[in-house]
């Protein structure tokens, strides 16, 4: 109802003139000059801290202006954030950053059905193209969306992490009951996620835990422990199969022979070093490309380990599903405190014939997987 808009506190001068700078600013001028030049005779230079209001814009035309930042920008910014806080340009594009954010952290993996979806959120490294199988195994009576980390991301710990994902997920399913999902590690940020969704008023109608297990604090205690785990991390995703003791001993004695840490050998000016080795451990395939975005996966995977290191989640057993692969992995034999030896995870379901850790994504393993879940939410 736009004759029910409040109007907005007018009052205050114009402040010192800011001029727009970037792309996101200019464009927001060039729709503010246009819609101001019919409330004025005179022309508008407005900077970037200059109030809507006070140099001629109202309600009305804030409602004009919300509709033109949408067709721009592509995104939507509510007539009541533009009335109540953001009212000058360099707020308004602080709210176009936040909402492109929360758009890309969302990636569709199988949308042709209308149906509630179900998020499924990325683990340590913060890739979501594991779920790809277990989508298409989800066949056409699931919507599957993967919530993806990127690279503008500034979380500092597991809350700041999950209120962003609950601002994008939100974002794309405004109301009703959410489902959510997270094999490895994602399980832990899912969980964080469905306690931010009930902290806001949301219900959390489904969350399943596909092989999840808590990342022991200690971690973090050894110098060089975290980026020797999360390389390993690294090299398990790509071969979809975690090394077993003997060739993490194999590469923990090669490192100690070259005298590097892993954070040393991915360093630049030792690529050709890199290279020789990550062929040898991976494939002949690593080239300097791939070598990149190696770089940039070690430092997504340490950020995301440092955050959930010692993280223990709450979990509600009315809608929490815990899926166990049937054949354990090598882990890293790290001890946990005591705290976290005594936390209980909620009883897993230990799928027959549905591989290990990684195998359990793909092919046929996916497909069973695939049919409990179905089942889980078709009870629902």
């Amino acid at each position: 109802d736009r004759l029910s808009l409040p109007e907005p506190d007018l009052s205050g001068n114009r402040v010192q003139y800011v001029a727009p700078s970037d792309k996101t600013e200019i464009g927001l001028a060039e729709i503010w000059i246009n819609l101001l030049r019919r409330v004025s005779n005179t022309p508008i230079r407005p900077g970037i801290h200059d109030d809507f209001f006070v140099i001629g814009g109202h309600s009305l035309l804030a409602v004009k202006l919300v509709s033109e930042i949408k067709r721009k920008f592509k995104v939507s910014i509510p007539v009541t954030e533009i009335l109540s806080n953001a009212s000058t340009i360099a707020k308004q594009a602080e709210c176009i950053e936040k909402a492109t954010m929360s758009t890309n952290y969302i990636a569709p993996l199988k949308t042709e059905v209308k149906t509630t979806p179900l998020f499924c959120i990325h683990p340590v490294g913060g890739q979501v193209s594991f779920y790809k199988s277990l989508a298409e195994a989800l066949g056409s009576e699931v919507s599957v969306y993967g919530v993806q980390s990127i690279d503008k991301a500034n979380a500092e710990s597991i809350e700041d992490m999950a209120s962003q994902y609950c601002d994008a997920i939100q974002n794309k399913q405004n109301t009703g009951n959410y489902r959510l999902l997270g094999w490895s590690s994602g399980g832990l940020i899912a969980s964080a996620i469905a306690s931010e969704l009930e902290a806001r008023g949301s219900n959390v109608e489904y969350l399943g835990l596909v092989d999840t297990h808590l990342i022991p604090s200690k971690i973090k205690d050894k110098e060089g422990l975290l980026s020797f785990v999360a390389a390993v991390n690294i090299l398990s995703s790509l071969r979809n199969s975690k090394p077993g003791q003997e060739e993490m001993a194999q590469v923990d004695s090669t490192l100690k022979t070259l005298g590097m840490t892993i954070d040393d050998l991915f360093l630049v000016k030792n690529e050709h070093i890199a290279l020789y080795h990550l062929k040898k451990w991976i494939s002949n395939d690593v080239t300097p490309e791939v070598l990149n975005y190696l770089r940039k996966q070690l430092q997504n995977t340490k950020l995301h380990m440092s955050m959930l290191a010692g993280y223990l989640p709450s979990h509600n057993d009315s809608y929490a599903h815990n899926y166990a692969a049937m054949d354990n992995v090598a882990s890293m034999q790290i001890p946990f405190s005591e705290e976290e030896q005594q936390f209980v995870m909620p009883a897993a379901n230990k799928l027959e014939g549905v591989g290990d850790h990684y195998s359990m994504m793909q092919g046929s393993n996916a497909t069973l997987l695939g049919e409990q879940i179905l089942s889980a939410l078709n009870d629902k």
